[in-house]
């Protein structure tokens, strides 16, 4: 019995050697931050943004073609994830759906050939000589869509490139339309990813207006991809982020959206790369909705407190950033002119605080404070909106509704601080930073005063008796707001103030 026990414990011994052996050989377990910055860098130089000026009585444009706010969406590819090959262009088997439809897929090979979507000086004829090495790395059916990822070297460029085709679910191969993805295969890293929306594909094509679809392709190790849905926001105010994980099964991952409303497709492993653009492309937030209500928002513009409806024509993008503020959408709720500052808008006079309420469909509120300023080009007969700050509150009257806040720069003489109490406020008492106080009259429950050292206001009634307090807010840093990163051609909406309550819990963050 001992020899074989011997002969045993040999045996097991020298699978624990392979195993050991096999795991020196094995990297750490790291981020391949390498690939990563060569996919940050990729998508940097894809990037296409368009300057938009915020003006005039028009809602403001430089928000999404579409807006999205909603409910459930589906994750296919539930599988546990499996490891891809180490790099695109060693993938032998084309991920997906689709990967087992022979006939499909050669004819996607043929029509991607001749296909003129790698070349900068792209004419969408198809080309005299066919690219060489065409692989089909991607191609699934999405929720409403169909999309494809596919290798080749064309001759009008260097190398092997990476070029996507969209088009509606069961699309055939030759209806297949040149998507926005794509580039040298060499600056492709370890990542790419996808976002497919009805704008993409040709006017009539038989898509839900309301719909969007997600992929990510991914070689190696699988990194961890969440995938944020809007928040809820109950009738107290709270707060509720809905997150779920994205599942890859073998090299790709999807995600089929078919309800309005904003998302988040997060890939924290690029958030902390340390890139320039690490936020944008790390963070792809995107909204799914209807055109309509961006365009014409649904906002109130008869005040409920005093009669200042000569705002009204230009109060629409600070509305629509309310909205934002809270990652909703204007088809969520109602924006409601609480008050403006009296007086007319000039070109060299103050700008004029504004004061709105959105009221979400489960009943919480959400006041904005902000500012219009006129527009130099036409004496002030339209001008600019924008949102200085906010807050939540609960469902309730809108006699309740106070804010204090210190005036944004975003416009010229805003050195000021500002203040609307409940109704019945007939004069306040501002408290400075060094401990002293101030008196002041309110007109309409509105009071403001050229200090900006003030850190909280007291509001008080007819006798002088106390109805309420508020600490003054800081302004919030817009980013980008006149001036922004948004594009018209794509949902990508980075580039608007969320409330901390909102950003805390974000995927990501």
């Amino acid at each position: 019995m001992r020899n074989t026990d011997d002969r045993l414990v040999t045996e097991v011994k020298a699978v624990f050697d392979e195993v050991d052996r096999a795991l020196a050989a094995q990297p750490d377990q790291t981020p391949p931050w390498e690939n990563i910055q060569a996919f940050v860098k990729r998508s940097r130089n894809r990037r296409r943004r368009r300057v938009a000026l915020v003006a005039g009585a028009a809602a403001m444009a430089v928000v999404t073609l579409f807006v999205l706010q909603g409910k459930l969406f589906q994750v296919s590819n539930q599988g546990q994830p499996q490891p891809a090959a180490p790099s695109f262009e060693e993938w032998d088997k084309t991920q997906g759906s689709l990967r087992d439809d022979d006939d499909w897929l050669s004819d996607l090979r043929e029509f991607a050939a001749y296909s003129d979507v790698a070349s900068p000086d792209a004419t969408g004829e198809p080309l005299q000589t066919p690219g060489k090495n065409v692989k089909v790395l991607f191609a699934s059916d999405i929720g409403e869509y169909r999309v494809a990822v596919v290798t080749a070297d064309w001759e009008s460029n260097d190398g092997t490139q990476m070029a996507e085709f969209v088009g509606p679910r069961g699309a055939a191969a030759e209806d297949m339309e040149p998507g926005e993805g794509g580039g040298s295969i060499e600056e492709m890293g370890s990542l790419q990813q996808g976002l497919v929306y009805p704008e993409m594909l040709p006017d009539g094509s038989d898509v839900d207006p309301n719909s969007a679809a997600v992929y990510v392709l991914a070689t190696g190790d699988v990194p961890t991809v969440q995938v944020q849905r809007p928040p809820t926001i109950d009738a107290q105010g709270k707060v509720t982020q809905h997150t779920s994980l994205l599942e890859f099964d073998g090299g790709a991952a999807t995600a089929a959206f078919d309800q309005t409303g904003h998302y988040a497709v997060v890939i924290p492993s690029i958030l902390r790369s340390g890139e320039e653009y690490a936020l944008s492309d790390g963070y792809q937030d995107f909204t799914i909705g209807s055109v309509d209500a961006v365009d014409a928002p649904p906002v109130n513009v008869e005040s409920v407190r005093g009669d200042q409806s000569r705002v009204a024509e230009i109060v629409n993008t600070m509305a629509l950033y309310t909205w934002y503020a809270v990652r909703q959408t204007p088809d969520q709720g109602e924006w409601q002119l609480l008050l403006a500052e009296p007086g007319g808008l000039t070109a060299t006079g103050p700008n004029r605080v504004v004061v709105g309420v959105l009221t979400l469909p489960g009943g919480a509120r959400v006041v904005s404070a902000g500012q219009v300023e006129a527009d130099t080009s036409n004496d002030g007969s339209a001008g600019l909106s924008w949102l200085d700050t906010a807050r939540i509150l609960p469902a309730g009257d809108p006699d309740d509704v106070s804010i204090a806040w210190r005036l944004g720069e975003g416009g010229a003489k805003a050195k000021r601080t500002a203040a609307v109490g409940p109704a019945g406020t007939e004069s306040v008492e501002w408290s400075t930073k060094n401990g002293g106080t101030i008196e002041g009259q309110a007109v309409d429950t509105l009071a403001t005063i050229d200090r900006t050292d003030i850190t909280s206001v007291r509001f008080l009634d007819g006798q002088g008796q106390e109805l309420g307090s508020q600490k003054v807010l800081a302004p919030a840093e817009q980013p980008d707001q006149e001036f922004g990163e948004q594009t018209l051609e794509s949902p990508d909406v980075m580039g608007y103030w969320q409330l901390p309550e909102i950003e805390d819990g974000l995927a990501g963050f």
